[in-house]
C-alpha cells in the first residue's frame, strides 16, 4: 500500500493526522534561517543542518547504516521513496526528545507538541516547529553522525524512538529511531497508544 505524509482533510486511520494537525507542515518548499536566527539558535545550543531531499532509497544506497531487514519488509518498500524537506532544519542535541512527551498517546502528544510549537515561536520569531518524516530523520542522523560521530536515538538517547509524519496505509504512523549494530530502525506503530520511550522528536524550521 502506499505511504502518504497526510496532506488532507481525512483523518488517517483515526490517528489524528489531520489538515489542521500541528504536526502539519508545507510540502516541497525550501527554507532557510536568517543570519538573526542562525546566531539566537547557535547561542541556544541548536545545531543546524541542510536537507536535501533524500529518500530512504538514495541513503541507504549511499552507505548509511539501516536495520538489516527493512528493504525486505513489504510495508517499508512502499516508504522507501518519501523525500526529505528541502531547507534547514535545527535541533537541540540535548533535548532531541520533547520533554515529558514519552508515555503518552498521540492526542496528547500533539497537545503537548501545541504548546512548545507556540513558545517556540514566541521565544523566535521567524521559527516554528515541525515534526518531520522517516526521510528528514534519517538524513538528519546521517549528517550528524558525519559532523560529530555520534548518532542520533542513539546510546546517549536510551535508545529512545520518536513518531513521525509517515503513514503506512493499514500499519498507522512510523515510529524511528536507532538500533545499536545495525543502523537507523523504523517500525510501524499500528496506532496511538502509549509507550516508554517512544517520544515526540520536534525540529526547528524557518516559518512560512
Amino acid at each position: 500500500m502506499p505511504a502518504r505524509i497526510e496532506d488532507s482533510n481525512d483523518d488517517a486511520d483515526g490517528l489524528g493526522f489531520k489538515a489542521d494537525s500541528p504536526l502539519k507542515e508545507p510540502i516541497g518548499l525550501s527554507f532557510c534561517f536568517s543570519s538573526k536566527q542562525e546566531s539566537l539558535l547557535r547561542n541556544s545550543g541548536y545545531e543546524m543542518y541542510d536537507l536535501t531531499g533524500q529518500t530512504i532509497t538514495s541513503l541507504h544506497e549511499a552507505g548509511n547504516p539501516f536495520q538489516l531487514d527493512w528493504h525486505t519488509y513489504d510495508p517499508f518498500k512502499s516508504i522507501s521513496l518519501v523525500s526529505s524537506r528541502v531547507g534547514q532544519v535545527a535541533f537541540h542535541p540535548g533535548k532531541l526528545f520533547l520533554e515529558g512527551s514519552d508515555n503518552m498517546n498521540m492526542p496528547d502528544q500533539l497537545s503537548l507538541f501545541t504548546r512548545y510549537k507556540l513558545a517556540i515561536e514566541i521565544e523566535m520569531p521567524g521559527v516554528t516547529a515541525i515534526v518531520g518524516n522517516v526521510a528528514d530523520y534519517a538524513e538528519l542522523l546521517a549528517l550528524h553522525r558525519d559532523r560529530t560521530h555520534r548518532y542520533l536515538f542513539g546510546e546517549e538517547y536510551e535508545f529512545g524512538f520518536a513518531r513521525t509524519l509517515t503513514v503506512i496505509e493499514g500499519e498507522g504512523p512510523v515510529i524511528v529511531g536507532f538500533r545499536h549494530g545495525q543502523g537507523f530502525s523504523m517500525i510501524p506503530s499500528r496506532g496511538n497508544q502509549s509507550a516508554a520511550g517512544l517520544y515526540i522528536a520536534p525540529l526547528l524550521v524557518p516559518k512560512a
